[in-house]
């Protein structure tokens, strides 16, 4: 029990410390260079953890993976928050709220599969690809955010529609 409660409090460790930071940073540089780096960093640890050697590997990749998780999740939720209108702010954040949920479900489910055909370790190499595809997603396809002026809201920055979808598949 102490190992897994070890392992669980690794990530929400590296969660917790990087919240604030990652918020304060979504106002002093670009959503796609913060996503880029969250997303980097989820891959790594994933890769860490899949080729890890020792449970000091694998806690190590726990705390990046958390690090990255945790940029990944402040810049969507800013992102999302300050894109929506007062008119569409309820769909956008439950679209968000949905995928998450989903993903809780999805997620688990995919990584019991390749647990049982393949070794536990492959869920995270595969997971490490997947956040790679992402990566080069958001990388290739997205330009500067864009500022826009809304009627009810003032002022906003709102993120391209590619860096958006990324946002809802990051948490699978």
């Amino acid at each position: 029990y102490s190992t897994v409660a070890l392992v669980l409090s690794s990530f929400g460790f590296a969660r917790l410390i990087l919240t604030l930071p990652s918020g304060y940073l979504y106002g002093r540089t670009s959503r796609k260079r913060l996503l880029t780096i969250g997303i980097a960093l989820l891959a790594t640890g994933a890769a860490i953890a899949g080729l890890s050697h020792s449970f000091a590997e694998f806690i190590v990749s726990q705390i990046i993976m958390g690090a990255g998780f945790s940029i990944c999740l402040m810049t969507i939720m800013i992102s999302l928050s300050t894109s929506a209108t007062v008119k569409n702010r309820g769909s956008v954040l439950g679209m968000n709220a949905f995928s998450r949920t989903a993903a809780s479900v999805v997620a688990p489910t995919i990584a019991g599969f390749i647990a049982v055909a393949f070794n536990w370790r492959y869920t995270f190499l595969f997971y490490a690809i997947v956040m790679l595809f992402f990566l080069a997603l958001v990388f290739t396809t997205t330009g500067k955010d864009r500022k826009i002026v809304s009627k009810d809201n003032g002022s906003k920055y709102r993120p391209s529609p590619a860096i958006i979808s990324v946002f809802f598949a990051i948490f699978i």
